[in-house]
């Protein structure tokens, strides 16, 4: 008899210590912040380069840089296209959504707007090809970038 009563204090401590630590693993679940993933830069892996032209007298400049994809998973299915506001690539992009279908042309910003040009992209993988806008301009050197939206 001595054994059982032995034996069922035992039992009664562990089952008393593991309810404890079941209900601070609670507490400590249910007071931690969810975690967030952070924005995602992608820089196509093509530069562009082209050359402009001006009238009256056709005064031609060569413009191009590097093209940046950036998407949020705040912001789901949107892309916003950048550049470096020291090198500014007055660049055009043609965009299409592998996963979906959808596909569009819009123009790079300057990376000192930060809360303008998110662009309806969609969720999923997407390619884009960049040239220079306009005429008579034209690209010597058309960019390329792959990157996937949340």
């Amino acid at each position: 008899m001595a054994l059982a009563v032995r034996t069922s204090r035992v039992l009664r401590g562990i089952a008393a210590a593991s309810s404890a630590v079941l209900a601070s693993f609670g507490i400590a679940l249910s007071v931690t912040s969810p975690a967030r993933a952070a924005p995602t830069d992608v820089q196509f892996f093509l530069p562009t380069y082209g050359v402009t032209a001006a009238p009256p007298y056709m005064l031609s400049s060569a413009v191009g840089g590097w093209v940046i994809a950036q998407t949020d998973p705040e912001k789901p299915g949107m892309t916003r296209f950048v550049s470096d506001d020291a090198n500014y690539c007055f660049c055009s992009i043609q965009w299409r959504n592998l996963s979906t279908g959808e596909a569009g042309i819009t123009q790079v910003a300057p990376r000192s707007t930060l809360n303008r040009g998110y662009v309806p992209t969609g969720p999923g993988v997407l390619v884009a090809s960049v040239g220079i806008p306009g005429s008579p301009s034209f690209t010597l050197l058309p960019g390329a970038g792959v990157w996937t939206v949340p």
